[in-house]
C-alpha cells in the first residue's frame, strides 16, 4: 500500500466497522461487556486478556485465523477472561480512550483489579503470542520490572529506550524525555539502540502534531546511522516530514531522486505521483505515473484504487471504473475489500451490485 491511504480506504474503514464480524476461533472468548469481564475478574481473582481489534485490519483477521485458532493458544489461555472488544465500537471507543489503545490489533494483559500489566501491539504467530503471554505474565519487561532496572542502572540505554517505547506504547507524556534520554546514553555509551529510539521520538512527535520534532529526529536517524537498520525507512518518511513542514520543494526533490535511483521500483514513482497529486504540485504528472505504475501493478490492489480517486476527481468516470475493475481483480482472500470495490463500481454504474 502506499504511504498515505487514499479517501477510498478511509471510507471503507467506516463503512465496514458496523457489519462484518471477526472470524471464528478456538479461543474461549468471553461473551460479556468490558465491566463484566472486570468485575468476573475481580470476582475469579483471574488475569484478563483482551483482543482490540478492528474488522478493516488484515492482521487481526490473521490473527482470528492462524492464532487464535490453535488448540496450543488456547491450552495457554485457559485460565485468562479472554475478551475480544471491536476498537471502533461504540464500547470498544470508551475502553480504547481509556487505554489509549494507538493500533490494531493490540493485546493487553490486566491483573485481576483491572491495572494494566502489559501490552503489544501487532501480529503475533502462535508460537510467540504464547511466549509474549507468558513473558507478561512473569512480570518480565513490563513497565514496573523496566523502573526497577532503571533504578539499578540509570545510565543503561537498552532499559532507557525499552522503558520509553512501552511509554510511547501507551501516550505517556514521560516518553519523550525517557527517549531522549536513552539518545544521551546511547551517545555517552558508544553504542545501543539510538536509531530505534530517534524512530520512536519521531513517532511521538507525528503523533502529538510536533512536525518539526519529528523532521529533526529522522534527520537524527541519517546522521548518527546512515546505513542503519531504519536508514531506508527514514528516506521513505522524511518527504512527509518536509511536506508537513513546508519544505514541498525539498520533499519532491528527494522523491525524484528516489526514482531515479531504482526505476525498476515502482514504489517510488508510485509515491512521487502520490505526492504530486495529494499536495497540488503537479496533478497532471501525478495522475500519469500513477497510470504508468498500474501496467506493470500485478499483486496488490491499492495502486488502482488510489488511481480510481485520481480518476474520479477528474470525472473521468471510464478510468475510474477501470481501476476499480483491476482493484477488484486483486483483492484475493480479502472478500471484505472486494465486496466494498464491487459496490462502489455498482453505484458508479448506476445498477445493483453483483452478488
Amino acid at each position: 500500500m502506499t504511504r498515505r491511504g487514499s479517501d477510498l480506504i478511509i471510507g471503507i474503514v467506516f463503512m465496514l466497522s458496523a457489519f462484518v464480524a471477526p472470524a471464528a476461533a478456538e479461543v474461549d472468548w468471553f461473551r460479556g461487556t468490558w465491566q463484566e469481564a472486570l468485575s468476573a475478574a475481580r470476582v475469579e481473582r483471574r488475569l484478563i486478556f483482551a483482543d482490540f481489534y478492528n474488522q478493516t485490519c488484515m492482521p487481526c483477521v490473521r490473527m482470528d485465523r492462524t492464532t487464535f485458532a490453535d488448540s496450543t493458544v488456547r491450552a495457554a489461555m485457559g485460565d485468562l477472561i479472554c475478551l475480544k472488544l471491536n476498537g471502533v465500537s461504540p464500547e470498544g471507543r470508551v475502553v480504547v480512550a481509556h487505554l489509549r489503545i494507538q493500533g490494531w490489533p493490540t493485546l493487553v494483559v490486566l491483573d485481576s483489579t483491572g491495572t494494566e500489566i502489559d501490552r503489544h501491539i501487532g501480529y503475533l504467530a502462535p508460537t510467540a503470542f504464547i511466549a509474549e503471554i507468558q513473558r507478561m505474565r512473569a512480570g518480565s519487561g513490563t513497565i514496573p520490572d523496566l523502573r526497577v532496572r532503571l533504578a539499578a542502572l540509570p545510565e543503561d540505554p537498552h532499559v532507557l529506550y525499552e522503558l520509553g517505547r512501552k511509554l510511547a506504547d501507551r501516550r505517556d507524556p514521560d516518553a519523550r524525555s525517557t527517549l531522549l534520554h536513552a539518545v544521551e546514553a546511547c551517545r555517552a555509551a558508544g553504542a545501543g539502540p539510538a536509531d530505534s529510539a530517534w524512530w520512536t521520538i519521531a513517532d511521538v512527535a507525528w503523533r502529538d502534531s510536533a512536525y518539526a520534532f519529528e523532521t529533526a529526529a529522522c534527520e537524527s536517524i541519517l546522521a548518527c546511522c546512515p546505513q542503519g537498520g531504519y536508514a531506508d525507512d527514514v528516506r521513505d518518511r522524511l518527504p512527509d516530514c518536509y511536506h508537513r513542514v513546508g519544505k514541498d520543494a525539498l520533499a519532491v526533490a528527494m522523491l525524484r531522486d528516489a526514482a531515479r535511483r531504482d526505476p525498476e521500483d515502482r514504489s517510488t514513482s508510485v509515491a512521487l505521483g502520490q505526492s504530486l497529486w495529494d499536495w497540488n504540485i503537479d496533478r497532471d504528472e501525478g495522475v500519469r505515473l500513477l497510470r504508468e505504475a498500474a501496467l506493470h501493478e500485478t499483486r496488490e490492489p491499492y495502486v488502482f484504487m488510489q488511481l480510481a480517486d485520481m480518476e474520479r476527481d477528474r470525472g473521468n468516470v471510464p478510468g475510474e471504473a477501470d481501476a476499480l475493475r483491476r482493484a477488484i481483480a486483486l483483492c484475493g482472500e480479502n472478500l471484505v475489500l472486494a465486496k466494498v470495490l464491487r459496490e462502489q463500481l455498482a453505484r458508479l454504474q448506476g445498477s445493483a451490485a453483483p452478488n
